[in-house]
């Protein structure tokens, strides 16, 4: 069986139940739905809606404890032998589970992963998720410090003895817990990839993913994780480092650069703190065209 865990925060209800939807509308039918609602303040609005879809099993919390715990009490609520999320905001293809149950049993893989498509929640605009593709390399810690090429929550099948045994996500993290909790997985599992677009994934301006401060503190606490990696592959971890600068940049943030200056320098070989060095120049040439303009 498949445990779908659907996290919710403040989200407009029609909106929750088109995530439910294309859960309930996919080919695969071995499937158990769990809700986690971390807004209480929205607990009896989901509960009147939950009526309407009596087998969906419905968690909610009394007070807000965030993402990470959100999905971590989906985990542990789990019956099924794998794990699939999904960004209340989102929506699947509706092979999208059978598609990757069927690769994960012909492979034997714990975590598989498909691309998708990105939908500006503003402009109606489609565009594809290229950045999301298949990884040859045999060393897929060190081709993840590049960039995550497999995707947010909404995209893997997991099995959930991997996430039992990594003990799920990293309560501590602000932003980047998928990234996080892949990089942990990429160290010991076996990773499958399934070349079809299965996931719609909703970009609006409350995105977790356009807030900079959260961002960087998510880089920062990872960084600080996972020392051990980034001494280990300094050119990768300079290309990460790159990303850090370039989130106080792309937003204008000037008073964010000495933050994320000050955490690239602490970790690091020479080659990377010498690479740091570069970007940094670089970003704020960049910035004070910005303030300029």
């Amino acid at each position: 069986m498949i445990s779908v865990i659907i996290t919710t925060y403040k989200r407009e209800l029609p909106i929750l139940k088109r995530a439910i939807e294309t859960v309930m509308k996919q080919t695969e039918k071995d499937i158990e739905l769990i809700v986690v609602n971390d807004y209480p303040e929205y607990d009896a609005l989901i509960r009147a809606l939950m009526k309407e879809y009596p087998t969906i099993r419905y968690i909610s919390h009394k007070e807000r404890q965030g993402a990470c715990k959100a999905r971590n009490d989906g985990i542990a609520a789990a019956n099924g032998i794998y794990i699939a999320f999904l960004d209340d905001d989102d929506e699947w293809e509706e092979n999208k589970l059978e598609r990757q149950k069927k690769v994960m049993e012909e492979t034997s893989a714990d975590f598989v992963y498909c691309t998708g498509r990105t939908i500006n929640d503003i402009s109606g605009e489609y565009s594809s998720m290229e950045f999301i593709h298949e990884c040859r390399s045999d060393d897929l810690v060190r081709e993840m410090l590049k960039g995550n090429f497999m995707g947010g929550c909404s995209f893997p099948l997991i099995k959930k003895s991997v996430l039992d045994q990594l003990g799920g996500f990293d309560l501590d993290m602000p932003a980047s817990q998928d990234y996080e909790l892949w990089l942990r997985i990429c160290k010991s599992y076996k990773i499958a990839y399934v070349n079809e677009s299965l996931v719609i994934y909703h970009v609006g301006n409350e995105a977790i993913t356009t807030n900079p401060e959260r961002r960087i503190k998510g880089f920062s606490i990872l960084c600080e994780k996972h020392q051990d990696i980034f001494r280990k592959y300094p050119k990768e971890a300079a290309i990460f480092y790159k990303t850090i600068v370039w989130t106080a940049v792309f937003t204008g943030r000037k008073d964010l650069l000495p933050a994320a200056e000050n955490r690239m320098r602490l970790h690091g070989t020479e080659y990377a703190k010498l690479k740091v060095y570069e970007i940094i120049m670089t970003a704020k040439m960049s910035l004070k065209k910005l303030i300029a303009k």
